[in-house]
């Protein structure tokens, strides 16, 4: 076609990326309906400009189509070496973690993923929260405890207080860590000095 014919002969890597855009919408016309065309030049667009968010949107939604979940992950971890913005690194990692867990069932890169958003920013609550349930659902206890402390730091009132109350169930009844709970305690009476459990424990 005259669009492929126009790419091969431009140099230019914004051409390149909306040559590849339009062709990809030309093969997904309903009288053409080419799904593996089009997921091949949103591919192609891609490795040139990972930071444009609908065409990754539109390659991820071909990908899930095609059942190639793999390939988004593929994607996004070679071009995740050369990204610099923490922000794109963010989003590349977020939809990474949504995948492994939805999509492969991969819990151990889905933590891995979730990891490395933290990593960049630490008040992620979503984050804190994804790796809050999947350390739970593996009884992964010491990680566990970290996430929380990260997430007790964020908090305040009763929501710090419920964290440090699991923080110090954790401790005494899965890691045989009195000095911890007691610990957790502690800090729950400097938040709630009538606190009947902390008292008591």
């Amino acid at each position: 076609s005259l669009l492929r014919i126009k790419l091969a002969d431009t140099e230019d890597t914004f051409d390149k990326v909306d040559l590849n855009r339009r062709i990809a919408e030309l093969l997904l016309d309903s009288d053409v309906d080419d799904k593996d065309g089009a997921f091949e030049a949103l591919q192609a667009a891609l490795r040139i400009d990972i930071s444009d968010e609908p065409l990754r949107t539109n390659f991820e939604d071909l990908a899930l189509i095609l059942g190639r979940p793999q390939a988004i992950i593929d994607l996004y971890n070679s071009a995740i070496e050369n990204v610099d913005d923490d922000m794109l690194k963010h989003d590349l990692y977020k939809r990474m973690a949504h995948i492994y867990e939805d999509q492969l069932d991969d819990a151990d890169k889905a933590i891995e993923a979730y990891r490395a958003m933290v990593e960049i920013d630490d008040m992620d609550v979503e984050s804190l929260n994804a790796l809050e349930n999947l350390y739970t659902n593996a009884s992964i206890w010491p990680e566990l405890l970290s996430v929380l402390k990260l997430k007790a730091d964020v908090g305040n009132g009763d929501e710090r207080v419920d964290i440090l109350r699991k923080m110090a169930s954790i401790n005494r009844d899965f890691l045989n860590n009195a000095e911890g709970a007691i610990e957790n305690y502690s800090e729950i009476l400097d938040n709630v000095s009538d606190d009947m459990d902390a008292l008591n424990a």
